[in-house]
């Protein structure tokens, strides 16, 4: 069904008793409606309610497009703890990856595989702050884990 710019996918159920809007992560809209609701109520429904559509679905795609797809190359910014660190590729890099003079120096000797490096790096590095964060929380809620790891 097409309600301004909008095309939504109209589903009939027989438990539902409301009109309901559903905004999918790609931004598509469908609506579930009940069974003996007419077209042209649920027509009328989603034309009253066009514009907060509209608001929603904005918002959706402005938080996909927010998405950074990151390429390995010299300059890159790359977040860490917090902080922000630009990449640089060595040749003299004694390890894969590690952070000297607030860059990321990644060894040019894995620049084919250095979202894995990343992955395993951010991982090491990142686990002995969550437990921490972990043991604290623990704490306050009163149960403790039986262990904490990065899958």
């Amino acid at each position: 069904m097409k309600v301004g710019e909008l095309e939504i996918g109209i589903k009939r159920s027989k438990r539902s008793k409301t009109i309901t809007v559903n905004i999918e992560r790609d931004g598509s809209v469908n609506a579930v409606a009940p069974w003996n609701c007419s077209d042209d109520t649920i027509y009328k429904e989603l034309q009253a309610r066009e514009f907060l559509i509209c608001k929603h679905v904005a918002s959706r795609k402005a938080v996909c497009k927010a998405y950074v797809n990151r390429s390995f190359v010299n300059g890159q910014a790359f977040l860490f703890m917090g902080e922000s660190y630009n990449l640089t590729i060595s040749d003299k890099a004694k390890k894969p990856l590690e952070i000297i003079d607030n860059r990321f120096v990644l060894s040019d000797k894995y620049v084919h595989k250095a979202k894995e490096v990343f992955v395993k790096y951010y991982k090491k590095h990142g686990l002995p702050y969550i437990k921490e964060r972990v043991e604290y929380y623990s704490k306050l809620v009163g149960r403790e884990p039986v262990s904490v790891r990065i899958m």
